[in-house]
């Protein structure tokens, strides 16, 4: 799970991750982001797992709870302010895109909540979404 999770890759030192902005550099995050369009396996599969378990926590299963909300409103003016999008010359590291992308699901309207009612959206479908994926991975 991303939230609380224990990190102990600073020296031995514990430290705690919380979702709304916690450390993502654990567990080789901290790599900065390259340019390679193809996946390795040493440099990806870490942070496509934690990407994965990001989404499935908060998108799938705490975004269609029918005791959260449908979405977390605040001003645009300060929504800026709160997702920092500003990459730099320097790029950003895995870590900080999985912080952007935790930013991201918290502020994003949930189209497949029960409670967003839409004559274009219903629900989630779980297997339509993981076939989603298997078509994305394979493309």
């Amino acid at each position: 799970r991303m939230n609380n999770r224990e990190d102990t890759s600073n020296g031995g030192k514990s430290e705690k991750n919380d979702a709304s902005g916690g450390k993502y550099e654990d567990n080789n995050l901290g790599k900065k982001c390259g340019w390679e369009s193809g996946p390795e396996a040493a440099h990806h599969a870490h942070f496509l797992r934690a990407v994965l378990d990001l989404l499935v926590e908060k998108a799938v299963f705490q975004g269609t709870d029918r005791s959260s909300k449908v979405v977390e409103w605040v001003e645009p003016s300060e929504l800026q302010q709160r997702l920092q999008l500003d990459l730099g010359d320097d790029g950003v590291t895995q870590g900080d895109l999985l912080r952007h992308l935790d930013q991201v699901v918290r502020y994003s309207v949930k189209t497949g909540h029960p409670y967003f009612i839409n004559q274009l959206f219903s629900s989630l479908d779980v297997y339509g979404l993981v076939g989603q994926w298997v078509t994305d991975a394979l493309n």
